[in-house]
């Protein structure tokens, strides 16, 4: 079998004859794209998409590689920087508040107006502050003896004392103190640990294997002792379907709570009025230690929840709370873009708004930089921020936005347009006077 391999491609010789024409050229190449030395064909153009909204589309954005999100306004749209993100979360800017959305709403409930559906972004604070109280009934703390017998250690020459006190509430490692008791007078006066696995109504202490009691004859009563006790103060957070987690409401009073003690936590609200994606709450109270006192977490609740109660000792309080002077982005924010690190940031007027680190729901207020001139739009190359302004342009450069530092350049280049703002790895290019 004969076979004619081609292996480069010329182009055209519309003049050379056929007969004359070496191999690697032709007389007639249509649809086709030979720079690159092979065949390439001319894709023709095809209707993908017509806009269903009214009015001049502005804005569109590809969604999930099958949706054309639109608006008759000009929105700016970025991806989120979420870890392992599968539902495309969107976030926006320039359509009313700025909003998000991700595949599991944004094409549900008919129509072609796409996004159908989003939520306000941001999460806001709380208002009101928990109410916080020592409940009489929440924990037992004293109760009487009706009880004492002996137990026998294996392999010890005393005897462990057994203690009968009906319903008692005690734990391993709670500390006790008695009182009259009667016949086992040793114990008056003395405190012990609770030790062995207390049943209901009995319990047995770790402290006096090695003390010779004598047998118990009537009465007593034992008081639950408290050598660990903490000023605390508790505070809640808004916590939404996608985990992320607003600022924290008002604080509550600063409660005086023995270390394992029940609390009682209540009045917390049931969320804010607007379409927030806010399913539940976060309860933190602070803890003190030797490097100084933060707000450390303490249980989920649902959203509709109002009161709850928590006994967790302070050894094992979970992760401080980090957002602390977060906020809402403000209605009027615009220019979203999105930036390497995570941080995303917009403007409003004269005044950059960036946020935290993969959380582009909140911009607290220590993060904002002002200018000298009002912003027209944002580019970025890098981390760096370009601020594109009817003056000169600034310069926001920095890893961490909370020491993002600001400079103003001396070239009187406005910015004449913000739809001509390109960002590049080297820069950021815009229409100027």
């Amino acid at each position: 079998m004969t076979a004619l391999v081609i292996t480069d491609f010329d182009g055209l010789r519309p003049r050379t004859s056929e007969e004359l024409l070496p191999p690697k050229v032709a007389q007639v190449a249509q649809n086709c794209d030979l720079r690159a030395g092979e065949i390439r064909p001319i894709r023709q153009t095809v209707l993908d998409w017509t806009p269903t909204k009214p009015g001049t589309i502005q804005s569109i954005h590809r969604f999930a590689k099958a949706y054309w999100f639109h608006w008759s306004a000009d929105v700016d749209v970025i991806r989120g920087p979420i870890a392992g993100d599968t539902t495309e979360r969107t976030y926006w800017t320039g359509d009313g508040a700025p909003k998000v959305t991700d595949s599991t709403i944004a094409t549900s409930g008919g129509g072609t107006d796409y996004p159908n559906n989003a939520y306000t972004l941001g999460i806001p604070a709380p208002t009101t502050a928990p109410v916080v109280a020592l409940p009489t009934s929440s924990a037992v703390e004293t109760g009487a003896i009706s009880l004492i017998t002996f137990t026998r250690s294996d392999g010890a020459v005393y005897y462990i004392p057994v203690i009968t006190s009906t319903a008692h509430g005690l734990a391993v490692g709670d500390v006790i103190e008695f009182s009259s008791v009667g016949g086992t007078v040793e114990l008056n006066g003395n405190r012990y640990t609770v030790g062995g696995v207390p049943t209901v109504n009995t319990f047995t202490l770790r402290d006096v294997e090695q003390l010779p009691l004598t047998a118990y004859t009537s009465g007593g009563t034992w008081k639950r002792y408290y050598a660990d006790i903490n000023s605390t103060t508790y505070v809640y957070t808004y916590v939404t379907g996608w985990l992320e987690e607003g600022p924290p409401s008002p604080a509550s009073i600063i409660l005086d709570v023995p270390n394992g003690h029940t609390v009682d936590i209540s009045g917390m609200e049931t969320g804010p009025a607007g379409s927030y994606n806010i399913i539940a709450k976060n309860i933190y109270r602070t803890n003190t230690s030797s490097i100084g006192t933060d707000f450390q977490f303490v249980k989920q609740v649902p959203l509709a929840t109002t009161s709850t109660t928590e006994n967790i000792r302070r050894e094992a309080l979970g992760d401080p709370l980090e957002t602390i002077g977060w906020e809402p982005p403000p209605n009027d924010l615009k220019g979203l873009i999105i930036l390497p690190n995570g941080v995303a940031a917009g403007f409003v007027g004269n005044t950059l708004y960036m946020s935290p680190h993969n959380n582009p729901h909140a911009y607290p207020v220590r993060y904002q930089q002002p200018t000298s001139f009002p912003i027209v739009g944002l580019g970025h190359f890098s981390t760096t921020i370009v601020i594109c302004t009817e003056g000169v342009p600034a310069i926001a450069s920095g890893y961490d936005p909370e020491s993002t530092a600001l400079e103003e350049t001396e070239d009187p280049q406005a910015c004449v347009s913000k739809r001509s703002i390109v960002s590049m790895n080297v820069g950021v290019a815009y229409a100027s006077p």
